[in-house]
């Protein structure tokens, strides 16, 4: 794997953190987005879908890590 390689994982992830805010933000709304969730289970279903989604790219940018200076080639 290269360093560039690596570049283009982190940013797929990065991208996809990213949409899970977008999808956070709108998941805060109801379903026609007119209106605020304020019960409390459904907020916080929705801020563990998120949690799930961010834990899961912050984790595949760790592994990519550990697998580049596990196996680097040099340039």
């Amino acid at each position: 794997m290269t360093k560039k390689e690596v570049s283009i994982f982190y940013l797929e992830a990065c991208d996809r953190i990213h949409n899970a805010t977008s999808t956070l933000h709108e998941g805060l709304y109801n379903e026609n987005g007119e209106d605020v969730l304020t019960e409390i289970e459904d907020v916080m279903s929705v801020i563990k879908d998120f949690r799930v989604w961010v834990n899961t790219e912050l984790d595949l940018i760790k592994e990519i890590s550990k697998e580049y200076e596990q196996y680097k080639q040099p340039f």
